[in-house]
């Protein structure tokens, strides 16, 4: 992962961080210094622009709502999580959104293909609900 930290109420995010690296971390390509190009943001990763091979970045922030419930509220939240292809020539984009979808509840999953001024990539929403007590 990034030098980025997650903070430790980010128990969550911590969780979904680890399962990703655990599903794809043999498709991730690296960044210049040799970690895996699996990234949290914000703040931006200043390592993306030497990323190469497939990237992974989530959003450090859950999008979604909250739903008052007796003794609480029920938080119906997403992760935004990016997947860039740096090589042209691979498939592993393709297999890596597999296996993700295969491991968590996604939602929106949007392909955008490669062009001559962009790279392949997906966006999906990871769903990671949560209950919140009083």
């Amino acid at each position: 992962m990034s030098n980025q930290v997650v903070e430790a109420n980010d128990y969550q995010l911590a969780a979904i961080v680890n399962r990703v690296r655990a599903v794809v971390g043999d498709l991730l390509g690296t960044f210049s210094d040799g970690q895996p190009s699996l990234t949290v943001e914000p703040p931006e990763d200043t390592r993306r622009k030497s990323a190469n091979g497939l990237m992974v970045t989530i959003q450090r922030e859950p999008i979604g709502k909250n739903t008052r419930v007796s003794g609480g509220a029920f938080a119906d939240q997403y992760y935004l999580t990016t997947l860039i292809n740096f090589d042209r020539s691979s498939v592993k984009l393709s297999t890596a959104s597999r296996r993700l979808k295969l491991e968590f509840v996604v939602d929106r999953a949007i392909h955008s293909p490669a062009t001559d001024e962009s790279y392949e990539q997906i966006v999906f929403w990871i769903c990671s609900p949560v209950f919140i007590t009083n």
